[in-house]
């Protein structure tokens, strides 16, 4: 019996949204949104999460743009957007496009974050490898205002090789952490 084209098949993942036709509410800020902070098990999981719903946007027929999209809110809370110097000694946390750490729904200007109590989120990357990942000319940037991944495929694409790098970095440090 030939597959049926409108099943998913048993090995793609499950879509996050409904099919077309079904709308879903308005949204106007990122606080609308559920916080994920405290569910990644680690900064390297956190970029595993970005590295597959940026993937998958760009599989499809178009890469959301709109700035009133739930992906685009999801995107404004979900992608790692700046390697952050977190107050521990050597250590620095990867915050989304509001300056709060990966996942976070609370909005830029409300109250200040304390890096330090997302453990979970937090990297030891050197000079060097900041710099592999990071848009010039920004020290530790991996999008800018004008190169935001929602503002087009192209964006999106540079991005995502950004982020698979940052990706590689980080799981050859969490292997390392492992044989100690």
């Amino acid at each position: 019996m030939a597959p049926n084209p409108s099943q998913p098949s048993l090995n793609e993942p499950r879509p996050r949204r409904p099919r077309r036709g079904v709308r879903l509410p308005r949204i106007s800020d990122v606080s609308e949104l559920v916080d994920l902070s405290r569910t990644h098990a680690s900064a390297a999981e956190a970029v595993r999460y970005a590295v597959q719903n940026l993937a998958i946007a760009l599989a499809g027929s178009r890469c959301p743009s709109r700035c009133n999209s739930w992906t685009y809110y999801e995107w404004r809370r979900d992608l790692p957007y700046f390697i952050h110097d977190s107050g521990l000694p050597n250590t620095q946390i990867l915050v989304n496009r509001e300056y709060k750490p990966l996942g976070s729904n609370l909005s830029a200007g409300l109250a200040w974050t304390r890096y330090e109590e997302f453990p979970n989120l937090h990297v030891r990357l050197s000079a060097r490898q900041i710099d592999q990942v990071r848009l010039v000319p920004y020290p530790s940037s991996l999008f800018g205002d004008g190169s935001a991944p929602w503002l087009g495929r192209y964006e999106a694409k540079a991005y995502l090789q950004r982020l698979i790098r940052l990706l590689e970095i980080l799981n050859i440090g969490e292997r390392v952490k492992e044989k100690d």
